[in-house]
């Protein structure tokens, strides 16, 4: 796990606590460089702040019971699931994000 990935992980994770928006585990995956699987570990303890990356399959984040969901988590029913679009977002609010990972 490098620096960087994890801090792009912490970045991802404010945007999409404070655009109050879910993303799906590829999406971040695809951002950071790593695979989806991957993803949790750098998302660090179950918490609403981390709720927002989800599954593709339903929305919903891996591991969590509802009590643990951030609240207003399906106020929205658009998931992000595109790394690409992700990207777009977050530059528009972050500058340029690396596409390598690295």
């Amino acid at each position: 796990m490098s620096s960087e990935q994890q801090r792009m992980a912490d970045e991802i994770l404010c945007y999409l606590n404070a655009k109050r928006i879910r993303a799906t585990y590829g999406a971040v995956g695809g951002v950071i460089g790593i695979p989806a699987q991957s993803v949790g570990k750098y998302l660090g303890n179950i918490r609403p702040k981390a709720s927002w990356v989800v599954r593709k399959k339903d929305g919903l984040p891996t591991g969590y019971s509802e009590q643990q969901f951030h609240s207003r988590l399906r106020d929205r029913s658009h998931v992000i699931v595109d790394g690409d679009e992700l990207r777009v977002k977050l530059q528009h609010k972050l500058g340029p994000v690396d596409q390598s990972g690295n």
